[in-house]
């Protein structure tokens, strides 16, 4: 597989985006992308949190199935909660975890943080957001991982991978090319 990972920070902020990619044989990896949620404070930290949470569980895990998701999701809302209550303050995230093994990719997410696939040559999404419009006020996450517990349990998809494939996991401000917003990408593909 090859692997390509770029995070910028938008226009005069600091970046609120934390990404991790881990090798873990020359068929699998694990790769997660969080995005610290703007309006509330710590982004950064609460999307490091999340990715922390992600990484320990999956590496505690000896056989990685459909429950290591909702583990890892839930150990890393949980990660958040105590550090807002430790704080005082309210943070959050959202995140898409993608598991790729041999030709197939699992995956879950939550909020707004996109999962692409290409395929014979085009690209799909895969997620859908979880984000409401208001035409007056914005838009806002209605799933997140803020420290309040899962309203929800994550769905866990999978696709199998043909050949010649890439995945490409983004955050908003990468595929809304919005400079003022945090930008970050994991781009991994087929060695074929």
């Amino acid at each position: 597989m090859r692997v390509h990972s770029n995070s910028i920070a938008g226009t005069g902020k600091v970046n609120e985006d934390r990404l991790l990619v881990k090798v873990i044989t020359k068929d699998s990896l694990l790769a997660v992308l969080a995005d610290g949620m703007g309006g509330l404070y710590y982004g950064d930290l609460a999307a490091a949190l999340a990715v922390d949470a992600v990484n320990a569980t999956f590496a505690g895990n000896g056989v990685i199935d459909e429950s290591t998701f909702g583990k890892a999701i839930s150990m890393a809302d949980r990660a958040i909660t105590s550090e807002s209550e430790r704080l005082g303050t309210k943070m959050g995230c959202a995140i898409t975890i993608a598991w790729i093994k041999h030709s197939q990719l699992w995956f879950s997410h939550i909020g707004n943080v996109r999962i692409f696939i290409r395929e014979s040559g085009n690209w799909k999404c895969l997620t859908e957001d979880h984000t409401y419009v208001d035409e007056a006020r914005g838009t806002y996450l209605t799933r997140c991982l803020k420290g309040t517990g899962l309203r929800e349990k994550p769905l866990v998809q999978h696709v199998d991978l043909e050949p010649n494939w890439a995945i490409r996991i983004c955050t908003d401000g990468f595929y809304n090319h919005d400079s003022t917003d945090d930008a970050s990408v994991i781009e991994i593909s087929d060695n074929t």
